[in-house]
């Protein structure tokens, strides 16, 4: 909501507007502090299996992107990585033939790269610091920087 007030100089049109901007805050918040996210990044560079050995053994567990509010909040993390990528806790197994989560959430949002999901042992998910955030399959020896869920 808000006012606009529109001014037509010979020609041109010039717009100036005030705007309010009202929405619902997701999760407990306090009064005297804003939202924070539940992720962190370590811009430690790990393999896939590194980081999560790394995150289970400070309490926590590799990142799972279940909603586009998660996903939000992963991008904001991302974006200080000193890697082209950071990992997920997404996984692939050749066993099953099925992407899971390492928290046993379920795989229903997703934010995949075009032809970018391959479906192979030892591939995990690293979702890319830049742009549009996606997510591409990468091999697990590879090392990234990661996001851990506090």
């Amino acid at each position: 909501s808000g006012r606009y007030i529109t001014v037509f100089l010979s020609e041109k049109t010039l717009i100036l507007c005030e705007v309010m901007i009202f929405g619902i805050i997701k999760g407990k918040l306090h009064k005297s502090s804003p939202q924070k996210s539940s992720f962190e990044l370590v811009k430690e560079k790990k393999t896939w299996v590194d980081a999560l050995y790394y995150c289970r053994d400070n309490g926590m567990d590799l990142a799972s992107i279940v909603d586009e509010d998660t996903q939000v909040w992963a991008e904001l993390e991302a974006r200080k990585a000193d890697t082209p990528f950071v990992w997920l806790g997404l996984r692939y197994t050749c066993t099953l033939n099925f992407w899971f989560w390492v928290d046993d959430q379920h795989l229903e949002f997703n934010r995949w790269a075009p032809n970018s999901k391959i479906e192979e042992c030892d591939m995990s998910v690293a979702m890319d610091r830049k742009e549009d955030h996606l997510w591409y399959s990468k091999l697990d020896n590879e090392t990234f920087n990661f996001i851990c869920a506090k």
